[in-house]
């Protein structure tokens, strides 16, 4: 083990075996989404595979009893919420033969480690099945993917492997694994490219854990969503309804109490028992004089519109239409993109009940760290 490998390993050990409190029952729990060492914030790489099969089972064997993650905010204050490492481990079991792990000969990773999307596969998925694990930040993409990578991505590093695909060239075969937000239209763009890309999307939360999965292809958005296994549907039924599942993957709150169901706030249309159908987030659909609109959808055909560095619809309430929604706008550097000329560009594109209440000139957009709008602060 060279020094970075040893500094990786040492930090993974501090933080999760040495930071330990008090949880339910007087068990051990770590917080996860605290005190995360600063070598685990920038790129870091450990190589497992080097590392003896009994090392690794006594790694996981004194790993603490819970492990206490934290929504990312993005729509109010944090909150905290537990779950056992027993569900974390038959988690990180399913999610490895979905994404077919056996067949990469390496994970690398853009979601931060304290979510619980990003532990999964950097912290537990690696050392759980014995292969390397490649820490990135935005802004410093690898050029040696190996033959068969996985690549565990949010938002923005979707953007990121289309500019750099040049760096594919000599890969057999690259598996992506995409979650956190609505994919955007840059991860199917990944499809139409010479090189062997499989996308596989993930639909969870920090209160759930991995819900639903789908298999992209180049064909028109619109497949279904495969229920987990062991995750059932609360209600079923005809037309468009609010997405409700129980199991026993669900997480404890703090006192050690664990959720029976949970809302998640998606809109679906059950197709059967374990399929359905995904319209978008209630928070994310307004209805506007008796229109109902999508801002996810919106967003992602302007971003191929308007020259800019980053754009969000925000929704709020209206005296007059009762639901509207603000556009935010970032400049691109060297085009001085004023709102007048905003305006006359959506007239081009958007149905006048679509256009927005207003426009802000942005010098950014507040996002979480995994790319999702701070809205409690957005608009400040």
């Amino acid at each position: 083990m060279n020094v970075e490998h040893e500094k990786a390993w040492r930090s993974l050990a501090d933080w999760l075996h040495n930071h330990v409190e008090k949880g339910p029952d007087g068990q051990t729990c770590v917080q996860v989404g605290n005190r995360v060492p600063d070598h685990l914030k920038i790129p870091w790489q450990l190589n497992w595979d080097q590392i003896t099969h009994e090392q690794r089972k006594d790694w996981i064997d004194q790993l603490p009893d819970w492990f206490a993650f934290h929504t990312s905010g993005h729509t109010g204050k944090p909150k905290r919420w537990l779950r056992r490492k027993e569900q974390l481990l038959y988690e990180t079991h399913m999610l490895a033969k979905l994404c077919r792990v056996a067949e990469c000969d390496a994970i690398y990773t853009f979601s931060p480690v304290h979510h619980l999307y990003g532990f999964l596969f950097a912290v537990l998925m690696p050392v759980f099945k014995g292969i390397p694990i490649h820490y990135l930040t935005l802004g410093t993409p690898t050029s040696q993917w190996g033959k068969k990578p996985m690549i565990v991505t949010i938002p923005a590093a979707l953007t990121e492997l289309e500019r750099n695909m040049e760096s594919f060239r000599t890969c057999d075969q690259v598996m992506v694994v995409y979650s956190t937000a609505r994919l955007p239209k840059t991860g199917r763009n990944l499809l139409d490219k010479e090189v062997d890309f499989s996308l596989l999307e993930l639909l969870g939360s920090t209160e759930t854990g991995y819900i639903a999965y789908r298999r992209l292809n180049c064909e028109k958005d619109g497949e279904l969503w495969n229920l987990a296994p062991d995750m059932d549907l609360v209600k079923g039924g005809r037309g468009k309804i609010m997405l409700t599942v129980t199991g026993d993957r669900l997480a404890y709150d703090s006192a050690g109490n664990r959720l029976l169901t949970w809302n998640t706030g998606d809109i679906i249309s059950v197709y059967d028992q374990n399929r359905f159908f995904l319209h978008g987030r209630e928070n994310r659909i307004v209805k506007m004089n008796g229109k109902r609109i999508n801002l996810d959808e919106i967003e992602e055909r302007l971003k191929g519109f308007l020259p800019c560095s980053d754009l969000a619809c925000v929704p709020l309430e209206c005296e007059i239409r009762g639901e509207d929604y603000d556009l935010l706008v970032v400049r691109k550097h060297g085009y001085p993109l004023e709102v007048d000329e905003i305006r006359r560009k959506l007239n081009n594109i958007l149905v006048s009940s679509e256009q927005p209440r207003q426009i802000h000139i942005k010098h950014e957009i507040r996002r979480t760290d995994t790319g999702k709008l701070c809205m409690g602060k957005v608009l400040e």
